[in-house]
């Protein structure tokens, strides 16, 4: 999406701007300067800098795909409740045919793909990592699932009707090397049909890298998308996710690679979790749910949204109240707020606020952009 910059519009918000700012100053002035009002007025030049940026610059949208089913991979061994070393994460990844088709695929892969998955591999290891190796599961037909609570008090899954003949992480086709056989009732009795494939490793994470010109792709200004498709049963860890970079948004040349990567990076961190199909899967640092389990089925138990979306607890995201100053008036705001201890510590540390009782979430730009992503108007890069 191409923003033409227009001079005399930047001028008159300048202008605009600096007026606000003068009658402001008097007030803090006569208020024996206010550092709370001081701050404020530094948060519109900032601000102000901000619409330069904006005005000159095109900037993309991020969009996380809709609600799909979700599915519980497999780990078959009995995870031991001592405490266990932390493992890095390390990625499978598989490369659509759709991305193999792009004449530049290999450079695609070597400057962009590998440099953002090494980055989030140095970032991120695995808490209370399995023994064996994962295996995917397979969709059931219709979606139609029974559980069944095995002697020892673990939850099997299967499939009233047997499984689709194919099962996919969002488009794409997951090869059978990594599916479990498919789990379903044979004469009322649970089982497994069919061979199981070997898996990823304990601390692995399946991801399939595409380069399709989608649907969501025709929008002007859409670089990439990506969601999470599969999580480990024991932990809610997603372990399987898709990536779609938009093949004709896609550029190698040397002045587009670090934006290249820095896009990548980000579509990962929705694909590692940051979706509010995740949100309510969330666990505390002892692996104990963060949101209230259905103990039939271990799904989270405070319903779901409009959107068929797992509601969160309100100790993983909650309303907040924030105080909005714009030019005309000042306003009461409700909006919603990460309240993960870690995150707000970070919060905290970040903006040397240590009343702060909230990272706020977006709320603007619709389904797929808003409550996906940090406030923009508080943390501005938000979407690349």
């Amino acid at each position: 999406m191409e923003i033409k910059c227009d001079v005399f519009l930047i001028v008159h918000i300048i202008l605009f701007e600096l007026l606000i700012l003068r009658e402001r100053l008097i007030v803090v002035l006569v208020n024996a300067l206010n550092v709370v009002r001081c701050r404020e007025m530094f948060l519109r030049i900032v601000l102000t800098l901000v619409i330069l940026q904006i005005l000159c610059q095109a900037k993309h949208v991020c969009k996380v795909p809709g609600t799909s089913p979700i599915i519980h991979a497999t780990s078959y061994n009995s995870r031991s409740k001592r405490s266990t070393p932390n493992s890095q994460l390390k990625f499978t990844v598989v490369y659509t045919s759709g991305f193999q088709k792009n004449s530049l695929f290999e450079q695609i892969k070597t400057k962009i793909v590998l440099p953002s998955l090494v980055y989030w591999e140095n970032t991120l290891s695995v808490k209370r990592v399995a023994s064996d190796n994962i295996i995917l599961e397979r969709q059931c037909l219709d979606g139609q699932t029974s559980y069944v609570k095995w002697p020892n008090g673990t939850l099997g899954i299967y499939c009233n009707k047997g499984c689709e003949n194919i099962t996919r992480c969002f488009t794409e086709p997951i090869p059978d090397n990594y599916l479990n056989g498919c789990k379903e009732f044979v004469a009322n009795k649970p089982s497994i049909q069919g061979s199981r494939g070997s898996g990823i490793p304990p601390n692995g994470y399946l991801v399939f890298v595409d380069a399709t010109a989608t649907e969501p792709c025709q929008s002007d200004d859409l670089l990439a998308y990506a969601l999470a498709c599969q999580l480990e049963f024991g932990t809610d860890r997603p372990v399987a996710g898709y990536v779609n970079m938009c093949p004709t948004q896609l550029s190698i040349k040397p002045g587009d690679v670090r934006s290249s990567i820095s896009t990548f990076i980000h579509e990962m961190a929705h694909a590692l979790g940051f979706s509010s199909t995740s949100y309510a899967f969330l666990r505390e640092e002892d692996g104990t749910p963060r949101t209230p389990r259905d103990p039939q089925t271990n799904l989270p138990a405070l319903g779901q949204d409009s959107d068929y979306i797992y509601v969160a607890s309100k100790s993983t995201v909650t309303k907040v109240q924030r105080i909005w100053v714009s030019a005309v008036s000042t306003t009461i705001r409700t909006v919603d707020a990460f309240v993960l201890p870690n995150v707000l510590a970070e919060a905290r540390a970040h903006f040397n606020c240590p009343t702060m009782d909230g990272m706020d979430l977006e709320n603007d730009g619709g389904s797929g952009t808003a409550f996906v992503h940090f406030e923009k108007r508080i943390t501005e890069v938000n979407y690349s």
